[in-house]
C-alpha cells in the first residue's frame, strides 16, 4: 500500500446488530478506518458515518457499509488487520 492509499472492505449484515470495528497495525504504519453507508450512490465520502481507529455503530439489516482503511499523513503503510466484533 502506498502512503495515503486506501483499502476497501464491504460489510452487509443479515440483521440489526451492534458492531465494533478496530484497526490493528502489524508494523510501524499508522492507519485509520472510515465507515461509509451506501445511500444508493455507492462509496462516496459525503456518506461517511464515522472515522477513527475504533468505530462503534449499529448495522441495519440489508444495508451495505464500506469500511475503508487509510494510511495517516506520510505513514509508510504496511500490514494491518481489521477486527470486527458484534458484542
Amino acid at each position: 500500500m502506498q502512503p495515503g492509499g486506501d483499502s476497501l472492505r464491504i460489510l452487509v449484515s443479515n440483521s440489526q446488530v451492534n458492531v465494533e470495528l478496530r484497526i490493528l497495525t502489524l508494523g510501524s504504519g499508522q492507519f485509520r478506518l472510515a465507515l461509509i453507508e451506501d445511500f444508493g450512490s455507492g462509496c462516496t465520502e459525503v456518506d461517511c458515518i464515522d472515522e477513527g481507529t475504533v468505530i462503534y455503530f449499529t448495522a441495519t439489516a440489508g444495508t451495505t457499509y464500506y469500511v475503508v482503511a487509510d494510511t495517516l499523513w506520510n505513514s509508510p503503510g504496511g500490514a494491518y488487520r481489521i477486527g470486527i466484533e458484534c458484542p
